[in-house]
């Protein structure tokens, strides 16, 4: 569904943003020298926003299941895990299927691919964001924009 990817974040705010219709955007420009600052985590007690090495070591792990013509669900399986310190239980997979992301209130962008930050600014207005479309990605992305997270478990 389009809520699957949960809240939408801005980089280093801890007011969530729904994943699909409009809503009221609060913040409509950071430019700050900061990482993700733990009092401005919405992970809950006990996990963290991966940061830009954290999140580019999973990605290399996940597994992409679909085809050209069938969008797919990409998996972060235990299995592929075994070099990586992340508690996942064993024989199980993180599912994560494409969904949009936010670049204003009423601005719902959709692509073929996952989109999540991670904890680490790339410059005072953007943050690093961690794409899947079938690639391994990683891009400085403006801070503004509202984009889904995945806790990791510290």
């Amino acid at each position: 569904t389009s809520d699957a990817p949960g809240k939408f974040y801005q980089f280093n705010r801890k007011t969530p943003y729904p994943a699909s219709g409009t809503c009221t955007w609060t913040i409509n420009e950071i430019d700050e020298d900061s990482n993700w600052q733990v009092d401005n985590d919405p992970c809950p007690d006990g996990w963290r926003i991966p940061s830009y090495q954290n999140a580019t070591d999973m990605w290399r792990a996940t597994i992409y299941e679909g085809s050209a013509t069938k969008q797919g669900t990409y998996r972060l399986c235990s299995s592929a895990l075994l070099a990586i310190p992340y508690p996942i239980s064993p024989n199980s997979c993180l599912e994560l299927t494409p969904h949009p992301y936010r670049s204003g209130p009423t601005s719902l962008i959709w692509e073929n691919r996952v989109h999540l930050w991670t904890a680490t600014q790339a410059a005072d207005q953007k943050g690093w964001a961690v794409l899947r479309d079938g690639v391994n990605s990683a891009y400085p992305w403006t801070k503004t924009s509202a984009l889904p997270i995945r806790c990791v478990h510290d």
